[in-house]
């Protein structure tokens, strides 16, 4: 069948973007739920239209996408996704999006995230000349078979939302040590680009302890902690917060909750206390351009 291509034209494509995504990745492990990064650059003034590549099949339907970043020092650029696989509409949408990247964009560096169970897309960065730059270990709470552990949530106060409270998050990061403006300004812009499906603050007796965020692939009954923070870097304020969540999620029918960390984390320590193991990594490769 013939294949055709085009560059973004609307709104509406990216959708299209995230229907090959969820397809794509379904049987990945720890595939991440489709964020809003797309939509606030698409209402940039400078956005490229030419960074988003979209393959189709001779009946109209979308069989591939591939995407890219224009920020300020590097260039987040995506693997060339297909549904169902097809290398050779793989490898053309890789060539067209390079040729634009080495024409206009030469100087900065590529960057992607990944799985470290995701071989073939991992080989692929690989044999194209990327370099592993940093992993992180993903620690997973099993909900269906796995019991959450019995801590008493008595005399703690929930409040449970949909979209992030920038008052609540603001809160908690100001009382941080090495709280900044810029800091707080950074992580409120990503805070904006994650679409959440469950947000969780918690206090006693008036006084704040911990926020948490959560987004979700209901469709692989998997949850990812986004962001985990703790007023005044009490490690400690985080555990009433973590096993609300595991008792939230488990009633949205989750199976598996994950949290990425860094390995100097002070939480990976109640992170295990309280079961979630050592599973998977987040993989990022970096290709740096002369």
């Amino acid at each position: 069948m013939a294949t055709t291509y085009r560059h973004l034209e609307q709104e509406s494509d990216i959708e299209l973007q995230h229907e090959i995504w969820l397809s794509a990745t379904k049987n990945l492990p720890w595939a991440w739920k489709p964020n809003k990064t797309q939509k606030l650059f698409f209402n940039k003034e400078n956005f490229d239209r030419r960074s988003k590549y979209f393959a189709f099949n001779s009946n109209r339907k979308i069989v591939g996408y591939m995407s890219f970043i224009n920020l300020k020092d590097f260039i987040p650029i995506g693997y060339p996704w297909t549904y169902p696989q097809d290398n050779i509409v793989r490898d053309h949408m890789w060539e067209n999006m390079i040729n634009i990247l080495n024409e206009d964009f030469p100087k900065k560096y590529f960057l992607q995230r990944l799985r470290s169970e995701w071989k073939e897309q991992k080989d692929f960065f690989l044999d194209k000349g990327f370099k592993i730059n940093k992993e992180y270990p993903i620690y997973v709470f099993d909900l269906q078979n796995q019991l959450i552990p019995n801590v008493d949530l008595n005399g703690y106060n929930f409040d449970i939302h949909q979209s992030i409270n920038n008052q609540y998050y603001e809160l908690i990061y100001n009382s941080k040590e090495k709280s900044s403006p810029e800091g707080l300004e950074n992580a409120i812009w990503y805070n904006s680009t994650l679409d959440y499906d469950l947000c969780i603050f918690s206090e006693k007796n008036s006084s704040p302890l911990s926020y948490a965020g959560i987004t979700s692939r209901f469709d692989l009954k998997y949850s990812e902690i986004a962001f985990l923070e703790n007023f005044k870097d009490k490690t400690e304020n985080s555990k009433h917060v973590l096993v609300k969540t595991l008792k939230e999620l488990k009633k949205q029918g989750i199976n598996n909750v994950s949290i990425t960390l860094d390995d100097q984390d002070p939480s990976i320590n109640l992170i295990k206390e309280l079961g979630f193991k050592s599973t998977s990594k987040s993989v990022y490769v970096k290709l740096e351009r002369d």
